[in-house]
């Protein structure tokens, strides 16, 4: 069971991850008037612009909503990349899994895009898969409509 979402600590850890000490100064970085801002708190949509801030500044959306682990989001998510070295041993697969698993969980575009790609890709092996598949079916019955003809007797056309 989801734990309820309680938007008075999220905006109070906002304020902490953001540096502000009034929520005034929250709706500032929003962009929005402090009206605006107690509008959307009521109809429950401001955690929107506090996610998009919080993807923006690099802190983990997770810990704005539960105060649970660490409070930037980096933490094995986007780490930089060192550059491709044709020698060097391929990572482990398990290696690779867990970080397709941290990026897939994190709440950002990334997991969305990572998400999309791999639908593709799966997709396309698939249907190469299936393609070979096919391919190898026609091959057996192309033989086969061959032996068959073979064993056909030949009809003399007459002129």
């Amino acid at each position: 069971m989801d734990k309820k979402i309680n938007i008075d600590l999220i905006i109070e850890r906002s304020m902490t991850a953001f540096n502000c000490t009034t929520q005034r100064q929250l709706a500032d970085i929003f962009k929005i008037s402090p009206e605006d801002f107690s509008s959307r708190k009521r109809r429950g949509t401001l955690t929107k612009l506090i996610e998009k801030e919080s993807f923006r500044r690099d802190i983990s959306y997770d810990w704005l909503k539960t105060g649970e682990g660490s409070m930037k989001s980096s933490d094995g998510v986007a780490e930089p990349q060192t550059p491709y070295n044709a020698n060097s041993t391929a990572p482990r697969i398990s290696e690779l899994l867990s970080k397709t698993a941290a990026v897939l969980e994190s709440p950002t575009i990334f997991s969305h895009a990572l998400r999309s790609n791999i639908e593709a890709f799966h997709t396309a092996v698939t249907c190469e898969a299936q393609l070979a598949v096919a391919s190898k079916r026609i091959d057996d019955l192309e033989e086969h409509v061959k032996l068959i003809e073979e064993r056909l007797p030949k009809v003399v056309s007459g002129s």
